[in-house]
């Protein structure tokens, strides 16, 4: 815990003091945290709503990532990342290929399922979220919305890309995910051209 705190860009920021709590905990200081933060700093709010959330994978040759996307998603909606996005972005068949982080796969084994969460978004160029319905009521799924969003904070950059699998009404969600999916362009799986966009 201690070597991953000191290899983050912010070793006392919300998402590392979390890594040690489980999903409750871990939400509530994230979200805590982050809120403070932007309070304490209106400019960082202001960045925050000038970022506008890429689909197509940019040019990383400056930058060392193992993944091109790690895919928050929740268990209700694996059997769509195992029959969709993996034949359609991991495959060649398919034209150009992209390495993938799934929770179900790629987490470490022994490792905290927080510490993971971390792990992945920051050796990822983007974090996709799949949201659905049951990906708003999952805890997990939202540290990991939470995790990437402290990301763009930090960096500054088009990290997350949004996916809409259901249609959702945005009355009871986060405030700051209803924010990023009122203010940003998304992408939705009943589009045709979806998956030309995403790639």
């Amino acid at each position: 815990m201690k070597e991953l705190a000191e290899s983050l860009p912010k070793s006392n920021s919300p998402i590392t003091r979390a890594a040690e709590c489980g999903p409750e905990n871990a939400t509530i200081i994230i979200q805590r945290g982050i809120s403070i933060e932007i309070k304490e700093d209106p400019d960082e709010w202001k960045q925050f709503n000038s970022i506008k959330f890429a689909c197509n994978v940019s040019n990383y040759a400056n930058e060392d990532r193992h993944y091109d996307a790690f895919i928050a998603y929740s268990e209700k909606d694996v059997d769509w990342v195992l029959h969709s996005a993996i034949p359609m972005l991991e495959t060649e068949e398919t034209g150009k290929t992209f390495r993938l982080c799934l929770h179900h796969r790629d987490f470490e084994i022994g490792e905290t399922i927080s510490n993971n969460i971390i792990k992945s978004v920051e050796n990822s160029h983007h974090t996709i979220l799949l949201i659905s319905n049951d990906f708003l009521t999952s805890e997990w799924c939202m540290m990991e919305f939470r995790t990437a969003l402290q990301k763009i904070l930090q960096d500054k950059n088009r990290h997350m890309i949004l996916i809409m699998k259901d249609i959702v009404t945005t009355d009871n969600i986060d405030p700051d995910l209803k924010t990023c999916i009122n203010c940003h362009t998304h992408l939705d799986i009943r589009d045709f051209l979806f998956w030309d966009k995403l790639k």
